[in-house]
């Protein structure tokens, strides 16, 4: 029997820089079909080597 193959999990690496454009989406009003959902934004700064938040738990 030939095992297959195992997926790894991969996060894709985005890099955005002051001037780009970028999309906006309001998660909620979308899937609850309202309009004005979706906005185009202009990146002003960045962090690079940003870390996700870590909730904390007590």
């Amino acid at each position: 029997m030939t095992q297959q193959p195992q997926m790894q999990a991969t996060r894709p690496q985005t890099t955005y820089t002051k001037g780009d454009l970028v999309l906006f989406r309001d998660a909620e009003r979308f899937w609850l079909g309202k309009p004005g959902h979706t906005f185009v934004g202009r990146v002003e700064r960045s962090w690079r080597h940003a870390t996700p938040a870590r909730s904390s738990t007590t």
